[in-house]
């Protein structure tokens, strides 16, 4: 059973958010969300180039996701079914130095799960990445749109 404190929402038997938290995040538009440790991973559907999906989560008082863990990863891999998406994208790019993805702090990563091969740079203008539907990365370019999900902390 759920143990939940006051105004609190128990979405299954181990997971409990605040009602003002659950609110926000419908308000803000996200009807999409999954939770994994103390991380959301929001979404309402659209899709957009990396730039305007960086400027969209960062708006929203989030950060364009990106799994630091495998667990995190396999959260955000579950969303494509509901977005019925190929790409989800991730927030890392190697635009400063190619190959060196690092993440929006210009940190290098410490988690990755690269597809064989990859990242490839195919065509020289692959310097943002997506999440596959299998769960694994791929360098894509930056100018296309695909559908982003914001990470949110709390």
């Amino acid at each position: 059973m759920c143990k939940c404190a006051l105004l609190c929402l128990c979405i299954n038997t181990s997971l409990c958010i605040s009602v003002p938290f659950f609110k926000k995040l419908a308000t803000a538009g996200f009807p999409i969300f999954k939770t994994v440790g103390q991380k959301y991973y929001v979404s309402n559907g659209m899709k957009a180039k990396f730039d305007h999906a960086l400027k969209f989560c960062t708006d929203t008082g989030g950060s364009l996701a990106l799994p630091r863990s495998e667990a995190e990863n396999v959260a955000l891999s579950v969303m494509h079914a509901t977005l019925d998406s190929t790409y989800i994208l991730l927030g890392t790019t190697d635009r400063e130095t190619e190959g060196q993805f690092v993440d929006l702090n210009k940190k290098p990563l410490t988690f990755t799960s690269w597809m064989p091969n990859e990242p490839n740079n195919h065509h020289g203008n692959e310097d943002c990445v997506g999440i596959h539907t299998n769960a694994k990365w791929n360098d894509l370019p930056c100018d296309l749109d695909y559908h982003f999900v914001c990470e949110l902390t709390i």
